[in-house]
């Protein structure tokens, strides 16, 4: 089977957690091109510019919130599947994000694994020729 590259855009304002998810990420998901950025306003530039097919975003941002990002995401461009990575998992938030579009929604202290496991299946997915 023959499999396209796949474009994923992280989007989270901690140095830390972009270079755990790029370390992760690269080893589970080897055929995947991967942008960071740490604000929304970048995260929609690089949507606009490189349109890419999936997006890691974190709720707390320094410039808007993720909330907004992910609104104005799935508004643009619809078949982009985003999950939400987040410290900021409290109810309304995760109920939110679904009803906005969000594909998975993963709590970044207990759930950093399932949220990798949903990319890989996504990536999976849209990656089939």
């Amino acid at each position: 089977m023959k499999l396209k590259p796949a474009r994923l855009l992280i989007v989270d304002d901690s140095i830390l957690i972009v270079k755990r998810l790029t370390t992760t990420l690269y080893e589970v998901l080897p055929n995947t091109e991967i942008i960071c950025v740490l604000k929304g306003a970048d995260a929609l530039v690089v949507m606009e510019n490189s349109q890419p097919e999936i997006v890691l975003l974190d709720l707390q941002l320094p410039d808007m919130n993720g909330i907004e990002v992910l609104k104005k995401i799935k508004k643009k461009y619809p078949g982009t599947a985003v999950v939400i990575l987040s410290n900021n998992s409290v109810p309304y938030n995760r109920t939110t994000c679904i009803k906005e579009g969000a594909e998975g929604f993963y709590d970044k202290s207990t759930e950093f694994e399932k949220a990798i496991d949903h990319l890989q299946n996504i990536e999976y997915e849209n990656s089939n020729v």
